[in-house]
């Protein structure tokens, strides 16, 4: 596999990630929003969800965890 032609695909989904998270922005270290969206996406990719974090890491990782 290319990976950085997987990266160059996974581009805009991995954009879109982002400005949602950043868009929909929780205050302090109590996440709720981001924390569903994360879940959500994790559950769509038929995996198990663990509460997790930043806007940035949290949208590399949806695209990184997506079969």
């Amino acid at each position: 596999m290319d990976f950085y032609e997987r990266a160059l695909e996974l581009c805009e989904e991995t954009v879109t990630h982002c400005r949602w998270l950043h868009s929909n922005a929780d205050v302090g270290l109590h996440m709720p929003k981001a924390q569903a969206y994360v879940m959500e996406q994790l559950r769509g990719y038929g995996l198990e969800p663990r509460p997790c974090g930043h806007d940035f890491h949290a949208a590399m990782l949806l695209t990184a965890a997506k079969p």
